[in-house]
């Protein structure tokens, strides 16, 4: 993996494309009926460590698979910090962690 350099933009920039750095934690999250299953790139099951993307069920209309990255937000950034209080959370209803931490899923390209 290429580690990130901070840089200016390309004077050109019609010849290059970018996106912002999310800096948080890939997972996929299989939408089905009233129940969401976040499974990491590891192919571990995250659920019980994200308990606030439960309303991705109520959000998203009909059984849908979303691939993404978990992100935490403090003042309009990324925060990885703010993850890693959930990050090996196994248990449900550890659901705390929903106050504590505002995430949202963001869409991978």
């Amino acid at each position: 993996m290429m580690a990130a350099l901070r840089r200016g933009l390309p004077v050109d920039q019609d010849r290059y494309g970018w996106e912002f750095k999310w800096d948080g934690v890939c997972a996929i999250a299989y939408v089905s009926g009233p129940g969401v299953r976040l499974i990491s790139r590891n192919d571990k099951e995250m659920a019980g460590s994200y308990p606030e993307l439960a309303v991705l069920a109520d959000r998203v209309r009909g059984p849908a698979i979303l691939d993404g990255e978990i992100v935490a937000l403090r003042a309009g950034r990324p925060d990885f910090g703010r993850l890693q209080s959930g990050m090996h959370v196994r248990r449900p209803e550890r659901r705390r962690l929903a106050r504590s931490r505002r995430t949202s899923m963001r869409c991978c390209k």
